[in-house]
C-alpha cells in the first residue's frame, strides 16, 4: 500500500466510510461535501483510496460510480469480489 497523505480531504472522506458498511456515491459525496471540497479534489483523494486498496468502486445501474469500504485489500489486490445490490423500490 502507498503512503497516504493525511491530508483533511483524505481524513473527511475516510470517516464518511467509517461510519458504517454502505456503498456511496461520487455524486452524493460531492454534494455532501462541495461546500468544503472541489469535485476534482474528491475525485483525486476516492481514485487514490482505491488504488491504495482502501476503498473500491462499482457503477451503479444508473451509470453513477459508487465507493465502499475495501476489506483485505492492497494496492496490488483487491480481494472484495462481491455483488453490491441496488433496491427497485
Amino acid at each position: 500500500m502507498g503512503v497516504i497523505r493525511k491530508t483533511k480531504a483524505v481524513e473527511v472522506l475516510l470517516n464518511e466510510f467509517s461510519t458504517g458498511s454502505i456503498a456511496i456515491s461520487a455524486k452524493s459525496l460531492i454534494e455532501q461535501l462541495g461546500d468544503t471540497f472541489n469535485k476534482t479534489t474528491i475525485y483525486r483523494v476516492l481514485d487514490k483510496l482505491e488504488d491504495d486498496g482502501v476503498l473500491h468502486s462499482f457503477l451503479g445501474k444508473d451509470g453513477l460510480k459508487w465507493y465502499a469500504k475495501c476489506n483485505g485489500c492492497t494496492s496490488k489486490e483487491h480481494k472484495d469480489v462481491h455483488p453490491h445490490f441496488q433496491c427497485l423500490q
